[in-house]
C-alpha cells in the first residue's frame, strides 16, 4: 500500500474522537509516520484542516481541540525557525520542542491500550454464566470426640513415625560421611534399643539413627537376624506402613 501523501487531504468524522490526542494519533497514523518523529508541519497542517471541517459541519467546538492548534503552531513556529545555538556537550541532549507532545501522545496511547485490554476482559467475563451457592451448612456439623482417646504421648510417637517414613521415602540430596556400622554392633542396638523401651517394642523407624542408604539397610538386614534368631517379634499391617518389633524375651547370638 502506498504511503499516503501529505497533502492529501483525510476524510475524517470528527465527532468520532474523545479529544485532541485522540484526533493526533488517528492523524499519525494515516499518514504513516513516526511518533517519535512527528513532521510537525505536515500534522499541524492536517490538524488545522480538521478542525475547519469541524467548523463546516456545525460542530460544537470544544476548547480543548483549539488549545492543542495553539500548541501545535507554537511547536511548528519554533521547529522552522532557525536558531543559533552553541554547539551541544558530548552527553547533552539536542532540545527538541516536540518532546513534551510526543510524551504526551506516547502515555495517551499506553491508555488507549490498557483501557481495550479492560473492555475485552469486561466481553470476556460476560460470557461467563455463575449459579448461586449451594447451602452447605450441614457440613458445618462438628463431630465430638472422646477426649479419653486421646493421648498425647501415642499423637507424639505418632507424628514422630510419620516424620521418620516421610524420611525415609524422601532423603536428602546430600554426601554424608556416615559412620561405617556391623550387622553385630547394629543387632546389638536394636535388642538394647527393644529392652529398655516401655512395653519392650519399638517401630522400626526409631531404630535408626542415620538416613544413608548403607546404615539402612544393615539395619534391615539386623531387624531379618533377629527375627530368624527369635529374639523379636515384627508386625506390619499394611504394606510400605511402619514395622513395629516386640522384644521375645531371649538373647542374640551376635557376640
Amino acid at each position: 500500500m502506498d504511503k499516503m501523501s501529505m497533502s492529501d487531504p483525510l476524510e475524517i468524522k470528527l465527532e468520532h474522537f474523545e479529544g485532541p490526542l485522540d484526533l493526533l494519533l488517528h492523524l499519525i497514523k494515516k499518514l504513516e509516520v513516526d511518533i517519535y518523529d512527528i513532521p510537525i508541519a505536515e500534522v499541524t497542517t492536517q490538524y488545522i484542516s480538521s478542525i475547519k471541517e469541524m467548523k463546516n459541519q456545525q460542530l460544537s467546538l470544544a476548547g480543548e481541540f483549539l488549545v492543542m492548534a495553539s500548541t501545535l503552531m507554537a511547536i511548528k513556529s519554533e521547529w522552522l525557525i532557525p536558531r543559533i545555538e552553541p554547539e551541544p556537550l558530548e552527553d547533552e541532549e539536542v532540545y527538541d520542542p516536540r518532546q513534551p507532545l510526543t510524551d504526551m501522545l506516547v502515555e495517551y496511547q499506553l491508555y488507549k491500550d490498557i483501557a481495550a485490554q479492560l473492555e475485552f476482559k469486561y466481553e470476556k467475563r460476560q460470557l461467563v454464566y455463575t449459579k448461586e451457592p449451594s447451602d452447605l451448612s450441614h457440613y458445618n456439623e462438628k463431630i465430638p470426640l472422646d477426649s479419653h482417646s486421646l493421648d498425647p504421648v501415642q499423637l507424639h510417637q505418632a507424628l514422630l513415625r510419620a516424620y521418620r517414613r516421610y524420611q525415609l521415602m524422601h532423603p536428602r540430596d546430600s554426601v554424608i560421611d556416615a559412620e561405617e556400622i556391623t550387622l553385630e554392633d547394629k543387632m546389638a542396638d536394636i535388642e538394647f534399643r527393644l529392652k529398655a523401651a516401655e512395653k519392650q517394642s519399638l517401630y522400626f523407624s526409631e531404630c535408626i539413627d542415620s538416613f544413608d542408604h548403607s546404615h539402612i539397610v544393615v539395619s534391615f538386614l539386623s531387624l531379618l537376624e533377629l527375627i530368624k534368631q527369635q529374639v523379636i517379634q515384627a508386625f506390619q499391617d499394611h504394606p510400605r506402613e511402619d514395622i513395629l518389633l516386640k522384644y521375645t524375651g531371649g538373647d542374640s547370638h551376635h557376640e
